[in-house]
């Protein structure tokens, strides 16, 4: 297989172009859903029509849960069209990962080839769980960019010898620090020294650039901090150290120790490759696998050490694992027969397309008969791959598994998710309350009040949850109003007049009833 042209402009190009196709489609074409993605792009919106940017806001008091970096993206980009949307609450991530993809690439360069830069980089782009990732309100997204960002500076800090780029992977480490804590600062840290360590060159931390570096790193943080203290006092420190302390010692999402294991499959079949380049490294000890192996490792067993867990805080070391499974992938096209003629290779590519459908039919369960035709579809795959393999097609092999994971990603996310938006999205019943309501109205939520209802209704309502609370919030002198579903009303005994009847998501089917103290117009 012949190297590629050294020009880096055409091929940043080309990945800047694949990025903006694969993702920008997905990000204003659904509502936002769950509990995250509204959270976040509230706490952004009071940040840019409030202007509360020093301390978060969210729904109108004092925001503690997480660092505010990845809320200021958000606000950041929204300002121009002076509000939050779904299309730029989920702008950070996009373009997170096209940064993520393009530092892949460039690292990938440095470490090996511009050959294994690009595979790593289309590696990473089509890997499902990152695509997914792109198109959502994810902190973990910007997360792993600064993550990549700062071990790709200290690398070529280290290699280059030149200081300017550990000074830049210490401010990239604090940004890290200031979107979701200090956990990923203590791995990166680990992660450079143990590579300094297996060089055997642990000399270059005793330097004084090194205390320049934890300088600027801690004067990144401590300027927010001090702006902080400046505007909210003590009580907003406070309430943000017993967030993480929390966080540390709770359990949000308990998994085992391995739950990690077959969660790596999010990277597609690119994972596969892992324990090759892992061998490699140990059996070679191969200078391009030393960073990207100890990335791995160190992140996947400190992560699985912690008894939280969720696939999409794999995310950081997803750059590593592109990596991993670029070096053998480019072993094995540089051993690539000629592609076959058009009209062999036209077919296998188009099958590709097809079978990248047909998943993303079955996991929307819109395929009908899904056993058979997945049946079908893995038998002509699995022929077609086995007769590619006897041909050392590995270049088309490549080249069709791209487009296997590239047709999935686009039909999931550009076209069939936003089917459910009518039996997911909470946004028409919020809208349905405000409708019903008087401009600057008071109201309430009997029960669990989610994020969806404070942004789409762009207001800042109460949360009741007893009996009693109902009744005070309902004494008040003025008209104000509270949304109780229609099976919790039955339960009540107080004198409500009802507004109006109004039905939630189709998924759950909940019907709600918005009550109000006063007769509407009285």
């Amino acid at each position: 297989m012949k190297e590629l042209p050294k020009k880096e402009l055409p091929w940043v190009t080309i990945l800047t172009v694949l990025c903006l196709f694969l993702y920008l489609p997905c990000l204003g074409n659904r509502d936002l859903w769950g509990s995250v993605e509204p959270e976040y792009a509230e706490v952004a919106r009071e940040a840019v029509v409030d202007g509360h940017w020093i301390i978060p806001h969210y729904n109108g008091e004092v925001y503690t849960i997480k660092p505010p970096v990845y809320p200021w993206l958000i606000a950041l980009v929204s300002i121009p069209v002076g509000d939050v949307t779904e299309f730029t609450a989920r702008l950070p991530s996009a373009l997170s990962a096209l940064s993520m993809v393009l530092v892949v690439y460039l690292l990938g360069k440095e470490l090996a080839s511009q050959r294994v830069g690009l595979i790593a980089a289309l590696i990473l782009a089509s890997s499902p769980q990152f695509y997914k990732s792109a198109c959502m309100v994810r902190i973990d997204m910007p997360l792993a960019l600064f993550t990549t960002s700062s071990l790709a500076a200290f690398y070529l800090g280290i290699v280059r010898t030149k200081n300017v780029y550990c000074l830049l992977g210490w401010f990239f480490a604090a940004l890290a620090t200031m979107i979701k804590g200090p956990l990923i600062t203590a791995m990166m840290a680990l992660i450079v020294f143990l590579y300094l360590y297996s060089r055997k060159a642990l000399k270059l931390l005793a330097t004084p650039m090194t205390l320049l570096g934890a300088f600027i790193f801690a004067a990144t943080i401590a300027g927010w901090l001090l702006s902080a203290y400046q505007e909210g006092g003590y009580s907003y420190i406070e309430g943000l150290y017993s967030w993480l302390i929390s966080y540390a010692t709770n359990e949000f999402h308990p998994k085992s120790f391995y739950f990690y294991l077959p969660e790596l499959l999010g990277l597609g079949p690119w994972a596969l490759l892992i324990p090759v380049a892992i061998f490699t490294f140990y059996k070679n000890n191969a200078e391009e696998l030393r960073l990207p192996c100890i990335w791995f490792l160190v992140m996947l067993l400190i992560l699985s050490m912690i008894t939280s867990k969720h696939s999409r805080y794999l995310l950081p070391l997803y750059p590593a694992a592109a990596l991993l499974a670029a070096v053998p992938l480019d072993g094995y096209l540089a051993k690539s027969a000629p592609i076959w003629p058009g009209l062999k290779t036209f077919p296998l590519l188009l099958f590709a397309v097809v079978v990248g459908v047909e998943i993303a039919l079955l996991e929307s369960h819109c395929l009908p008969s899904p056993a058979l035709s997945l049946a079908l579809g893995a038998v002509c795959l699995f022929s077609a791959v086995y007769f590619a393999l006897r041909a050392a097609q590995f270049r088309l092999i490549f080249g069709a598994t791209l487009l296997i994971l590239i047709a999935f990603g686009v039909s999931r996310y550009q076209f069939l998710l936003p089917r459910e938006n009518e039996r997911i999205s909470e946004k028409a019943l919020c809208q349905n309350i405000v409708k019903h309501m008087e401009p600057g109205a008071k109201w309430a939520m009997y029960g669990n009040l989610g994020p969806a209802y404070i942004f789409y209704t762009r207001t800042y309502p109460k949360n009741v949850y007893t009996e009693k609370e109902l009744t005070e919030f309902l004494s008040s002198k003025e008209r104000v109003y509270c949304l109780i579903s229609e099976e919790k009303l039955r339960e009540l005994k107080l004198p409500i007049i009802e507004v109006a009847k109004l039905k939630g998501p189709s998924e759950d089917n909940t019907v709600f009833i918005l009550v109000s103290n006063q007769p509407i117009g009285g």
